[in-house]
């Protein structure tokens, strides 16, 4: 009998700690409403990650040109900014529900990037921000 109690609290503790891992990676409730650091991961596809972790209504990838060229929307999207995402977004993958204003381009090797992150209020009003430049 001191077996049963024993499993239960076993599988419990298990549950409370995949419950745990899970949320430390699911989508942010909770808009940024300061500045934020933006990370990306060096990849085919780059993973654009902020810190302190909290959700944004807007992300845009453009090129970096070198002198003379024109600055270029490689890929945008928006969120409701009642309903924020993040901090984790791969390149080219809009969240379910984000109306995508500029489709993924494809990113050139060796080009550079600046890839920009913004929780707004009232379509206007800047909450918190960040951005960072890259080179695929």
């Amino acid at each position: 009998m001191t077996r049963t109690p024993f499993l239960s609290a076993s599988a419990t503790a298990l549950l409370v700690t995949a419950l745990s891992c899970k949320e430390a990676s699911s989508i942010s409730t909770e808009g940024c409403v300061q500045n934020v650091q933006v990370t990306v991961a060096a990849e085919t596809n780059p993973l654009f990650s902020w810190a302190p972790a909290c959700g944004i209504s807007f992300l845009s990838v453009v090129t970096v040109p070198s002198s003379g060229a024109g600055v270029e929307t490689v890929w945008s999207f928006s969120v409701p900014e009642n309903n924020p995402v993040g901090p984790r977004i791969r390149y080219g993958q809009a969240p379910t529900g984000a109306a995508v204003s500029v489709a993924p381009r494809p990113l050139v090797a060796g080009a550079t990037y600046r890839v920009r992150v913004l929780h707004t209020v009232g379509g206007d009003g800047l909450l918190g921000s960040g951005e960072t430049v890259f080179t695929r």
